[in-house]
Parts: structure tokens; C-alpha cells; sequence
């Protein structure tokens, strides 16, 4: 075992306990994405701001709007995101279509408004497999571990595909597994997905009142979210880096436990 996996697998349960105990309280987690139904009964986080990305004749702006769901993918994020760190503040950044589909300039004008508003967490449900946008997208993730904003990004869904800018290493790349309960996420190593969340018939709110069954890695990431707001509510100040520590290290965890109960279980 290595000295790495050793710290990890050391770090004291009640550290990693008292590390999750947040409610997201004092947290901005921006949702860029294709909206969200803000009047849905069962957002448990309140969305603090709703804007939405204008296209016109001089490029791309960011202006202030209702940000209604056109196509459901943001207001299930949301929802997701609310259930784990209820006491946050989200965001509402529409930068997708009624078809989840959005421009380059799109994305990278949304991107960088949450940047520069000063979210503490972005989360990306979506993904470009353009090397055309890597280096803009790369210049944007890197300003945001810069400003300890933490980037959190969903992989592909199409096996062994690279997806920017769920690629870089300095944010947080999320694949989806199955897992029984929403606290569970495991971390791996030896991709461009660290960590595995619940990304596989998850039930989350869906615009007009109802909810919905949702599969995909998109799924998977407002999970991660959720937990990143709630470590970082109660360990405010800390880096990227450490943050990305804590969560690796109770994903060590998860698996481990997971692990024990299948093997019990058989």
C-alpha cells in the first residue's frame, strides 16, 4: 500500500463524519444547465438567482431571466443537489436548449459568469467532446481552482469517449454507477473519473410538479455537488485540493463498506 492510500485509508471516521455534517448552509452552487423549474414543490434548496445566456448580434452575455426548465435535465439536477445540501443557495444558469443542446459560446459565457459571481461550486451535468474547446474550457476550469471555485463535471456516458471538461484533473470528474442510497459514492483511480455517484434510475424532480426516473453520468454529478456543499459549509476556506482530499477519502470509505456488506451479504 502506498504512503497516499495509507493517509487515506487513516483518516480518522469521526473527522470524515464531522465532515459531511453540513447542510450546504452559506454555499452557491451554480447549475448550468437547461434551467430549472424554480416553482417545483419539491426543491428543498432555494434557487437564489435565475439567469440565462443571450445570444445577439455582439456574442454571448449573461443577463438576469426566469431561467425556465426547457427540457427538465436542470430542475432534476437541482433536486438532487437540494436533497443532499438543503441549506444551500443554487444558482439557475440556463445555457441549454429545449433539446439539452447548447452553443460553445453558450457554455463558455455561463462558465465564466459563474466564475467571475463567485459561486463556490459549478456544476457541469454536460460535456463537449470537441478538442476545438479544450484549451477555452481548460483556461476557465484553471481560473476557477485559482479562485478555490470547485468545478465539478460529468463524464461521458459513452464508454472509454474523453469529454471536456470532465477531463482535466484539477476539477472533479463523476462518473454514474448504482448505489442504494444517495450518501453512497465511491472514489477509483485510473480514469478521468475519480468518483462514482448514484447515476442509475434516480428519481428526481421534473419540471410541471411530477418527478421522474433519470439515468446517466449528468445524474451522477449534482450528487457530488451535494456533498462537496456540504463539506465545504462546514470547513469553509479550504482548497480545491483539500476538498478533493476529504471527499476522495470518504469515498475510500464507502467502498470499503460496500464492499464488506456485498461480501457478507453472498
Amino acid at each position: 500500500m502506498s504512503d497516499l492510500a495509507a493517509f487515506l485509508n487513516g483518516v480518522p471516521d469521526a473527522l470524515l463524519d464531522a465532515a459531511l455534517a453540513g447542510r450546504g448552509q452559506g454555499v452557491k452552487v451554480a447549475v448550468v444547465d437547461s434551467g430549472v423549474d424554480v416553482a417545483h414543490v419539491d426543491l428543498r434548496a432555494k434557487v437564489t438567482r435565475s439567469v440565462e445566456v443571450h445570444l445577439g448580434p455582439r456574442g454571448a452575455s449573461v443577463i438576469d431571466a426566469p431561467g425556465a426548465d426547457l427540457a427538465g435535465h436542470g430542475t432534476a439536477c437541482a433536486d438532487v443537489i437540494g436533497r443532499l445540501a438543503p441549506a444551500c443557495e443554487l444558482w439557475n444558469v440556463r445555457a441549454l436548449g429545449p433539446d439539452c443542446k447548447g452553443s460553445p459560446a453558450a457554455l463558455l459565457a455561463a462558465f465564466r459568469w459563474c466564475v467571475e459571481q463567485g459561486a463556490h461550486i459549478v456544476n457541469l451535468s454536460l460535456g463537449v467532446r470537441d478538442p476545438g474547446l479544450a484549451e477555452p474550457l481548460r483556461e476557465l476550469v484553471d481560473l476557477a481552482y485559482r479562485r478555490s471555485i470547485l468545478v465539478v463535471a460529468a463524464a461521458s456516458n459513452v464508454p472509454n469517449a474523453r469529454s471536456y471538461p470532465a477531463a482535466f484533473a484539477s476539477l472533479v470528474c463523476v462518473d454514474a454507477g448504482y448505489f442504494a442510497s444517495p450518501e453512497d459514492f465511491v472514489f477509483r483511480v485510473g480514469g478521468d473519473s475519480e468518483i462514482e455517484a448514484p447515476g442509475v434510475y434516480v428519481e428526481a424532480a421534473w419540471p410541471g410538479g411530477g418527478r421522474k426516473l433519470v439515468t446517466g453520468t449528468s445524474f451522477a454529478t449534482p450528487h457530488v455537488s451535494g456533498h462537496l456543499a456540504r463539506i465545504v459549509s462546514v470547513n469553509p476556506g479550504l482548497a480545491p485540493f483539500q476538498v478533493k482530499t476529504v471527499l476522495c477519502a470518504l469515498g475510500k470509505r464507502n467502498a470499503a463498506r460496500l464492499a464488506k456488506e456485498k461480501e457478507q451479504a453472498s
